[in-house]
């Protein structure tokens, strides 16, 4: 094997096929318009993250200012996992903690983020208050407290 050449191509922008493309518009775009779309795509493949395997979402929200739906990229924890591999320098992570209001309800997540070159992990915390999915007043259901919800992987992707 031509370690050269490997190399090469793990620093090269991500291609997709035009059959690759049709599927991620269809399945994971749907609705965004021709330009939109071209951004999100060449966001992914600049960055070589594959929304195939579920390392970049393409969202859609409502934007009070423009009045109408945008799209952005988001990286998932997959895809900061994957980036974190390429630098050769992540060790992994601990088990997310969880810290509890006097309630029960979950306060905050901490997760610990090792790097080979680190004597001691960066420590990421995510408060519920803060990534709580909300509408008007009120959560929309979307993201509840639990330990297996979305705050360790919201915690584990601040570390940088």
């Amino acid at each position: 094997m031509d370690h050269s050449s490997l190399a090469l191509r793990e620093h090269q922008p991500l291609e997709f096929t035009e059959a690759q493309r049709r599927l991620i518009r269809d399945a994971y775009a749907n609705g965004a318009s021709d330009e939109e779309f071209a951004v999100l795509m060449e966001i992914a493949r600049a960055r070589r993250l594959n929304p195939l395997l579920r390392q970049i979402h393409f969202v859609s929200r409502w934007d009070g200012e423009k009045h109408r739906p945008v799209w952005a990229a988001q990286v998932s924890i997959d895809g900061l996992r994957a980036i974190a591999e390429r630098t050769g320098l992540y060790a992994g992570q601990d088990e997310p903690e969880f810290v509890e209001n006097p309630d029960g309800t979950i306060k905050l997540c901490r997760v610990r983020v090792w790097r080979r070159d680190w004597p001691r992990p960066a420590v990421g915390l995510a408060y519920w208050a803060e990534y709580c999915q909300m509408a008007r007043d009120r959560t929309t259901g979307k993201s509840r407290p639990t330990a297996s919800g979305p705050m360790p992987q919201c915690d584990a992707g601040q570390v940088r």
